[in-house]
C-alpha cells in the first residue's frame, strides 16, 4: 500500500495493480459531455450534445469530467477572422516554416478554437494579440517536444527561450533574429498598448517560469526520467501555459485588470491553481496516447502507471477522479468567492476561469493536436 503524495487524490489510486477498483462516478450523478454542432466558420467548428454512456475505453472521446453544464456557450464571435489573422503573421514571420506538415499540424491544432472559447467576450483586437500569443506558445511546445534537435537539446531550447523572454522583455533582438523572437516583438507591442506596466511586468515573470517549466519537462524526456507527483503537479500549472492563459483573462476588455487586493488574497491564488489543474490534466488524458507514443514521462497518466503500480485504464479513471475531485473544490470555492467579492471585474474574471475550462474540453473533443 502506496500513500498518496498529494491531497485528496482518491484512496483506490494508491492500490498496488493486484487489486481491481472503480475509481469512476456513477453515471447517474454525472454530466458526460460529447462533441456535437457548434460552429464558429470556415476551418474552426467544435460539436458537442450530452451523453450518458460511462468511460470504458483508453482513448475515449466521452470522459465523465463534473463541468456544469452553463459553463458551456458559443466561442467568440471573432474566432475564425482572428486565427486568419494569426496564420498570416505566422507565415510572414517564418513562424510557419515553408514545411507543409508544419502548417498542417497548425491548422489541425487549431489554437484558435480554444482561444474562441477560453476568452468568449474578448474584445476583436485584444483577442487578436492573445490568439497570437497562443501561436507561439504551440509553435515552441512543439519544437520542445516533438523537434529532434531542439526537442532533445536542453542546450539549444534554453537559448531559444532566453532569445525569446529577452525580446519580450526589452523589445530587442540579436542580430539574426528566431521567427518566434520576432513574433514574441511584436506580441509584446501590442500588450504594451493594452496593459499597465505592473500586469505587463507580471505577464513577462510568467513567461520566464513558463520557460524554466518547459525546459525541466524537456530535460525528463530527453534524460529518460520520470518526475515525482508532487513536483509534477505544481510545475504542470506552468509547462501547460495555463498560468499566463490566466492571466490574459485580465485584458480582454478595458478595466478588467484585477487590483491588488484581489490578486493576493489566499482565495484568489487557490482558484488559479484548482483551474489551470483541472485543464492541465485534462490535457494530460486526452494526449496521454501520443506522449506515450513520443516516450514523453511528462503526463499524470504515466506517472500513476508508474509510481502506483496501476494498469492503464485505471490510471485513466483515477485521473479523471483527480480531476474531478479539484471540480468540485474549484466550484465551491469560486461560488463562495463571488459572496464576499462581486464586483463586475472579478464577476468577469472568475466566468474567464469558467470558460477555460469548459472551452479546453470542448476544443480537447476536437482538436487534431493530439491524433
Amino acid at each position: 500500500m502506496h500513500t498518496p503524495p498529494f491531497a485528496n487524490v482518491p484512496q483506490s489510486c494508491s492500490q498496488t495493480k493486484k487489486k481491481k477498483v472503480n475509481v469512476m462516478p456513477a453515471a447517474s450523478a454525472v454530466t458526460f459531455l460529447k462533441i456535437n454542432e457548434i460552429g464558429i466558420g470556415t476551418g474552426m467548428t467544435c460539436r458537442r450534445d450530452i451523453d450518458t454512456r460511462p468511460c470504458t475505453t483508453e482513448n475515449a472521446t466521452v470522459l465523465p469530467f463534473d463541468i456544469p453544464v452553463p459553463w458551456f456557450s458559443s466561442p467568440n464571435r471573432f474566432a475564425a477572422d482572428v486565427q486568419g489573422t494569426s496564420k498570416k503573421k505566422a507565415r510572414r514571420l517564418k513562424v510557419l516554416s515553408n514545411d507543409p506538415r508544419a502548417e498542417r499540424e497548425y491548422d489541425t491544432s487549431n489554437c484558435g478554437l480554444l482561444v474562441a472559447l477560453a476568452y468568449r467576450d474578448a474584445a476583436r483586437e485584444r483577442l487578436q494579440v492573445i490568439n497570437d500569443w497562443a501561436t507561439f506558445v504551440f509553435c515552441l511546445d512543439d519544437q520542445a517536444d516533438e523537434d529532434v534537435g531542439i526537442g532533445k537539446d536542453s542546450q539549444r531550447l534554453q537559448q531559444l527561450q532566453n532569445q525569446c523572454l529577452a525580446a519580450l522583455k526589452t523589445g530587442v533582438c540579436g542580430r539574426n533574429p528566431q521567427p518566434l523572437e520576432l513574433l514574441c516583438l511584436d506580441v509584446r507591442e501590442n500588450l504594451l498598448r493594452l496593459t499597465s506596466k505592473s500586469w505587463f511586468a507580471r505577464f513577462v515573470q510568467q513567461v520566464k517560469d513558463y520557460f524554466d517549466s518547459v525546459l525541466e519537462a524537456a530535460r525528463h524526456r530527453s534524460n529518460g526520467t520520470t518526475p515525482d507527483i508532487n513536483s509534477y503537479l505544481v510545475r504542470r500549472a506552468y509547462d501547460s501555459a495555463m498560468l499566463m492563459g490566466i492571466d490574459l483573462i485580465e485584458i480582454t476588455n478595458e478595466k478588467r485588470e484585477l487590483p491588488s487586493s484581489i490578486r493576493q488574497q489566499a482565495d484568489f491564488a487557490h482558484l488559479r491553481t484548482l483551474c489551470s489543474r483541472v485543464v492541465s490534466l485534462s490535457n494530460d488524458i486526452f494526449s496521454y496516447d501520443r506522449e506515450k507514443r513520443h516516450h514523453n514521462p511528462n503526463n499524470i497518466v504515466h506517472l500513476l502507471i508508474t509510481h502506483y503500480e496501476i494498469g492503464q485504464q485505471e490510471a485513466l479513471s483515477c485521473s479523471v477522479a483527480i480531476i474531478n475531485q479539484y471540480l468540485a473544490e474549484f466550484t465551491s470555492l469560486s461560488a463562495s468567492f463571488l459572496e464576499k467579492e462581486n464586483s463586475e471585474t472579478v464577476v468577469a474574471f472568475v466566468d474567464g476561469l469558467k470558460w477555460w475550462i469548459s472551452g479546453n474540453f470542448l476544443w480537447s473533443t476536437g482538436t487534431g493536436r493530439y491524433a
